[in-house]
């Protein structure tokens, strides 16, 4: 695609051709158990696994600039859920659900951009590495208390919920490794 921007007197002329491919696989995987001990106890455990790492290669000529990126990235998540009911009378009942996630996602990736050495102020015309983290945990439980007496339904719940996220992102040259 090219483009003409008239600026007055000056004019400028844009062009820009893209080539783009990107490798992706993913895998994953649930495990559900349901398991009732007795007439009064009800338990269902939900496990889930993600795993997924790709490629990408991006390539764009502007104007007469070349710019490439090429990235690699791996991302992977672990959840489980606990649910447990127990009838405690027959008009009350007692829900529990604990709960856990984590995740971690890493990124790698290449540019070369002649005007990125220019503005970052490098001496030598190289690409340029980023390399970017991110990691987040959570947890928590939630009891609700149920109790149901001619028309009326009542509900008490206690809800705690705890999570975490650490995130890195460098940007830098092969010297400056």
């Amino acid at each position: 695609a090219i483009t003409q921007y008239n600026t007055g007197n000056n004019t400028t002329t844009f062009s820009e051709i893209s080539n783009y491919e990107n490798k992706n696989r993913i895998g994953s995987t649930e495990l559900e158990l349901k398991y009732a001990p007795n007439t009064k106890n009800y338990i269902v455990n939900t496990a889930t696994y993600n795993r997924n790492p790709h490629n990408t290669i991006n390539g764009i000529m502007l104007g007469n600039v070349a710019v490439s990126q090429e990235n690699d990235v791996f991302s992977e998540t672990f959840y489980n859920h606990l649910e447990h009911t127990h009838l405690l009378t027959n008009n009350t009942a007692l829900y529990n659900y604990l709960y856990v996630g984590y995740g971690v996602s890493q990124e790698n990736a290449e540019i070369s951009h002649p005007l990125l050495n220019d503005l970052l102020e490098t001496d030598n015309v190289e690409p340029f590495f980023q390399d970017v983290n991110n990691k987040f945990n959570y947890y928590g439980l939630q009891s609700t208390m149920l109790t149901k007496r001619n028309k009326w339904e009542n509900q008490l719940k206690f809800h705690a919920h705890f999570e975490n996220e650490n995130a890195s992102s460098r940007l830098f040259t092969e010297t400056e490794n």
